[in-house]
């Protein structure tokens, strides 16, 4: 499934940031932290699922790609996903992709953990939201 579509400029401005962190480590972090609504260090399944799949337009049920999406990175079964397993999964995601592919990809995670959260400030930057609305066709 392909995510909906983004307004360019804010992926443009996802890929530079993604492009700007050291390591892929880094900006796994960076996207578990967007994710984290409750800040608890751990992503639960009701915050992890309503967030990939308002990003992705997917259904949020129990069969649905963002709740298996959550089996397969919740490693230890726990209920939950701790930055350490949102980590080793991305990381896997992205070994084998193309370096371009990899860094797309990262960025549109990177996004969704924003997407959700309207107006509010992620590490003291500008966060902004915009909704794509396409009437034509």
């Amino acid at each position: 499934a392909a995510a909906k579509e983004v307004a360019g400029s804010d992926l443009d401005k996802a890929v530079e940031e993604v492009k700007e962190c050291k390591t892929k480590e880094e900006i796994a972090h960076r996207i578990f932290d967007g994710m984290d609504d409750d800040k608890s260090g751990q992503l639960d399944k009701e915050e992890f699922v309503k967030q990939v799949s308002k990003f992705l337009g997917e259904d949020a049920s129990e069969d649905g790609l963002p709740a298996l999406m959550f089996k397969s990175y919740d490693k230890e079964n726990g209920g939950t996903i701790s930055k350490e397993e949102f980590t080793e999964s991305v990381l896997k995601a992205t070994e084998k992709m193309p370096e371009e592919k990899a860094i797309r990809h990262l960025a549109e995670l990177l996004m969704v953990g924003r997407q959700v959260k309207v107006g509010q400030a992620s590490e003291g930057k500008k966060t902004t939201h915009r909704r794509t609305t396409s009437r034509s066709g």
